[in-house]
């Protein structure tokens, strides 16, 4: 993996995919000849009246092999809504700031072309929301080969 790592910083990028609707996770391709590193994951989670646990999370594939899954070790409750942040230097499980949950982002996390970024909740019901997504990465455009 060393190989993967650049020498120079890329830019930084906010990627914003679209609030995919009642009981959906969301899902974002990313595009070829981009590697990113990772630096946070930010969505807000809206549970809605029906009684269950929901456990928010973000999962990484490539194809259909599972890079990496996230969790906060938190559930969230019915009609509540709690904002879900995964960053560097996060603590899984850390502290809870009103209503939002903290989990960790492996150091230098880095994906390329091809990576699938996603949510991945627990007890998904179908009038849950998922909205106000944010990818924060560092990002480097690769040669055309």
């Amino acid at each position: 993996m060393a190989e993967m790592i650049p020498e120079s910083h890329g830019r930084i990028r906010i990627v914003n995919p679209a609030d995919p609707g009642g009981g959906i996770d969301f899902i974002h391709n990313q595009d070829a000849r981009i590697r990113w590193r990772i630096m946070s994951i930010k969505y807000v989670f809206a549970a809605d009246g029906n009684v269950a646990n929901r456990e928010p999370g973000v999962e990484f594939f490539r194809g259909t092999e599972l890079l990496l899954r996230l969790g906060v070790e938190r559930v969230v409750p019915a009609s509540q809504t709690w904002t879900v942040l995964h960053y560097n230097g996060g603590i899984i499980g850390g502290p809870i700031a009103g209503r939002v949950m903290v989990g960790g982002l492996p150091n230098r996390f880095m994906i390329n072309d091809g990576t699938i970024v996603r949510s991945r909740v627990g007890n998904l019901q179908a009038g849950d929301l998922i909205t106000d997504i944010y990818i924060m990465v560092e990002e480097w455009i690769e040669p055309l080969v």
